[in-house]
């Protein structure tokens, strides 16, 4: 009996994977249509046992049906290519990273200058010709980082450098803000939070990239949340605890949203079906476009991008919300609990989620998120060793740094438990199921519906 096709499980860096393949084909040609490059002769693959399995071993006949591949997902694909250029561009990724940050340093300080002449008295406000030096200033930097000196970035170096650019939009508006109207501070505040969105779009128009687009909807999210805080008067506090259960939800909608610009017929080859109908009225299928290795790499380019994109803006919110909730949190009604049930869901969802993830990238920055988030809410709230407060934000801390050490040691081992593997999905699809009721509660919303 003649065999037409062979199933094997892939096991790679991002977990194992079950495929079907017709007898015949070589092991190279998988690995190619898989990754959507070229695989390096030096690929790592081998059997269950161990025994390296050589690229031109044929499926049918070297290698059985239900066999076991173990892939070395750093050698192979798009990951050989990003290490080659890793490797050629030498202290590249330092300069990218040096870039960043003294952009992000020059848009804070020219946005305390524009923030300390909004809130200092008449004589201590500096003149209008300063300002708007200042002002040209950061526009003109803003200008000269929207013109793209590298068209080949990796999706990191592209977050890093886009991302932080609407900060400049943001110290321009605030250093044009009037002095003389009835409420500087409000007055300010909208400049400041339409400016970074006005400018997150100026860079998404120039660019138009994944990550700008990313980072423009961001902004624009954010100077829409500030505007309607300050037009209705509603409290800071609860908003940022609806938006930090938001922002951690997210994340589990991050694979669905990388692949949402490719139609549903993209996803499979159909070059070889054809349609039937009982009726000659049934509309045509429009057949799929060809599927080729280069549509392939920019596919997997798109949706690395837009994941660690969103990874970061994740990161950012959830570092700038947490003071809030904490200060909700150590209260003593309702609320409070409701802000510490959130704070342990969200803290749960973000070490456990991206444990599946592909890149380190994206699986790194929810878990430092949420070291970083807790250092600094220890370092704001003002409390003291030995007191409750203290001992509750330590208590979450060290709950996190449980979490993450029962991960990294579950894969250390030279095979991974399945029932570790249950036991985190389950609690993460709890606290990703539990997280927004919970800043419902710790924003006081149902008191609030209760009065009325």
């Amino acid at each position: 009996m003649n065999v037409t096709s062979v199933r094997v499980t892939l096991v790679e860096e991002g977990g194992w994977t079950d495929v079907s393949v017709a007898a015949g084909t070589p092991l190279r040609a998988l690995l190619e249509a898989r990754t959507g490059a070229a695989v390096p002769d030096n690929a790592l693959v081998s059997t269950a046992s161990g025994t390296p399995a050589p690229l031109d071993a044929v499926f049918g006949r070297d290698l059985e049906d239900g066999a076991m591949l173990l892939v070395g997902g750093r050698a192979t694909g798009r990951h050989a290519a990003r290490r080659l250029f890793s490797a050629r561009s030498g202290s590249r990724p330092a300069r990218y990273g040096l870039d960043a940050a003294s952009v992000v340093l020059v848009a804070l300080l020219l946005l305390a200058l524009g923030w300390h002449s909004v809130l200092a008295t008449n004589d201590e406000r500096l003149p209008m010709p300063a300002r708007m030096g200042a002002a040209g200033l950061a526009a003109a930097l803003l200008l000269a980082r929207m013109i793209p000196t590298r068209k080949h970035l990796s999706s990191l170096h592209e977050a890093v450098a886009v991302l932080p650019l609407p900060l400049l939009g943001a110290a321009t508006g605030v250093l044009l803000a009037p002095a003389d109207v009835l409420q500087p501070t409000t007055m300010a505040a909208l400049l400041t939070a339409w400016g970074a969105g006005a400018a997150a779009l100026a860079v998404w128009l120039r660019l138009r990239s994944v990550c700008a687009a990313t980072g423009a909807l961001a902004w624009t999210v954010a100077a829409i949340i500030v505007s309607a805080v300050l037009a209705f008067g509603i409290p800071r506090a609860p908003v940022a605890v609806i938006v930090l259960a938001i922002g951690a939800v997210i994340i589990t909608l991050v694979p669905t949203a990388a692949l949402s610009s490719i139609p549903d017929q993209q996803l499979l080859d159909l070059s070889e079906q054809r349609a039937g109908s009982r009726g000659v009225r049934a509309p045509m299928m429009r057949p799929p476009d060809e599927v080729s290795s280069g549509r392939i790499s920019r596919t997997l380019a798109q949706a690395e991008s837009v994941s660690i994109s969103v990874g970061v803006v994740i990161a950012v919110v959830v570092v700038a919300c947490s003071p809030a909730a904490v200060s909700i949190a150590l209260g003593s009604n309702a609320a409070a609990w409701g802000a510490r049930v959130e704070l342990a869901l969200v803290a749960a969802l973000l070490l456990l989620h991206p444990r599946t993830a592909r890149s380190h990238t994206e699986r790194i920055l929810p878990r430092l998120a949420v070291g970083i988030a807790a250092i600094i809410s220890i370092l704001t709230s003002g409390s003291q060793p030995g007191t409750m407060t203290f001992n509750l934000l330590m208590g979450i801390a060290a709950l996190a740094g449980l979490v993450s050490g029962v991960i990294m040691l579950s894969s250390l081992g030279r095979r991974r438990s399945a029932w570790w593997g249950r036991f985190g999905d389950i609690l993460g699809s709890i606290s990703g199921l539990l997280a927004l009721p919970a800043a419902v509660v710790a924003a006081g919303i149902i008191d609030f519906m209760r009065q009325l």
